[in-house]
């Protein structure tokens, strides 16, 4: 009974240490919505749905990531644990790669908060460029996208 209270034990602070390195990451999204609103709100920009779709996303992919990597912490506690219990050894074992995980979310959100709006609109003209290049290399996409310029300046016309 003792070594399963011990086992309880052990295993509760492995799951808090999960638990919180969930939460920080929930903080550090948190924390890059709040600047973005702020920085919006004090540049007179709209709020879209775009931005929050964004921070949807990301959710998503910290979220994947952190699950990922909490697996690989999963099986390395529990082969770190074993091989302890063969030799006999007392070892802290702790979910460390979510603990990386966790510490490299953060930074990025903190890079993400201390960047500015004109750097993240550079990035997405440069995609965009990139992007039409590529389709304007070929002379068929050439003339949809004339044909296409076209008909969007017939709608314009129409509703103006």
């Amino acid at each position: 009974m003792d070594k399963l209270l011990e086992m309880l034990t052990l295993d509760s602070y492995k799951l808090v240490a999960f638990v919180l390195e969930y939460i920080v990451i929930f903080m550090a999204i948190c924390a890059d919505l709040s600047a973005g609103l702020h920085k919006a709100r004090k540049e007179g920009k709209a709020r879209t749905s775009f931005g929050f779709r964004k921070t949807l996303e990301k959710i998503n992919q910290y979220y994947s990531v952190a699950l990922f990597l909490s697996f690989i912490d999963i099986l390395q506690m529990y082969l770190v644990g074993g091989l302890m219990d063969q030799l006999g050894l007392k070892l802290f074992a702790f979910p460390i790669v979510t603990f990386i995980g966790t510490i490299y979310i953060c930074i990025i959100e903190y890079k993400s908060i201390k960047e500015k709006r004109d750097v993240k609109e550079n990035a997405r003209i440069e995609e965009v460029t990139r992007l039409l290049s590529s389709i304007l290399k070929d002379e068929k996409n050439v003339t949809a996208v004339e044909n296409l310029i076209d008909t969007l300046k017939k709608i314009k016309d129409v509703n103006d």
